[in-house]
Formats: C-alpha cells, structure tokens, sequence
C-alpha cells in the first residue's frame, strides 16, 4: 500500500470527523465519531462535533447554536493505528483553501483522538483550520 493512498485515506476520514451536518443533527444519530477540541485564542475555545463528509462542510458547535465553517486548513497531522495495533504515520496533508483564499475568519489550532471501537484501530491529529462561526464572529 502506498505512502500516498494511506495518507489519502487517513486525511479523508480525518476531516470527515472535522467536518459536519447541520447545527440541529444530534449526536444521537450514530454519525458522529467523536469531538473535536478546537482552540481559537481569544475567540474561544470549543468543542465541535463532525456528522458529516468533505473539509468544508460546517461543524456544531457543541452547546451552542454557532456553527464552525472552515475555509482552510494548514499543518494537518495524522497517526492511524490499525485494528491489529500497527500504526501507520504521522502523515501530513498540504495546506488546502476554499474558494479565492480571501475569506476572513480567525485561524484556530484542532486535535482530536478518535477511538473506533474496532480492535486497536485508532486516529488521532491536529492542525489548524481558518474558520469563521455563524452566528457570530
């Protein structure tokens, strides 16, 4: 299996965990992974929930009815550990930006750590992701 389609895979689904559905769906709905601790400094910290696909779709704000909209990502770092215990990384993805790249938003550093519950199989990482929030800032 190539370096490349490993990293393709493990950032593939580790944005899917960034990304999300609709401020409303809940986290009852057996989508959501896990969530994801983002840091914004001044603007705030929160906790996002994914229950989506994609790198640009909005996440719930946990708590809140904001919504966390990415319209970029830098320095994202992935390890995955397959079922078996192997693990695989870290990988890194290129920098990726919506549209123009002249969105205004707030640069936020993530994390999250993302337990299965298949044998071993884990995936954790970090980044930073420029995001605006709706409502607000």
């Amino acid at each position: 299996m190539s370096h490349r389609f490993v990293a393709g895979v493990i950032a593939a689904f580790a944005l899917s965990t960034v990304a999300a559905g609709s401020v409303g769906a809940g986290q009852a709905n057996g989508q959501s992974f896990a969530p994801i601790h983002v840091d914004c400094g001044s603007a705030g910290t929160y906790e996002v929930i994914g229950h989506g696909n994609g790198p640009f779709a909005a996440a719930q704000v946990i708590g809140s009815n904001q919504t966390l909209v990415p319209l970029a990502f830098e320095d994202a770092k992935f390890t995955y550990t397959d079922p078996g215990g192997a693990v695989h990384g870290p990988f890194s993805d290129p920098p990726i930006t919506k549209g123009s790249g002249k969105q205004k938003g707030v640069w936020c550093t993530y994390m999250f750590d993302i337990d299965t519950g298949n044998g071993s199989e884990n995936l954790s990482g970090s980044g930073k992701v420029l995001a605006k929030f709706t409502p607000g800032t």
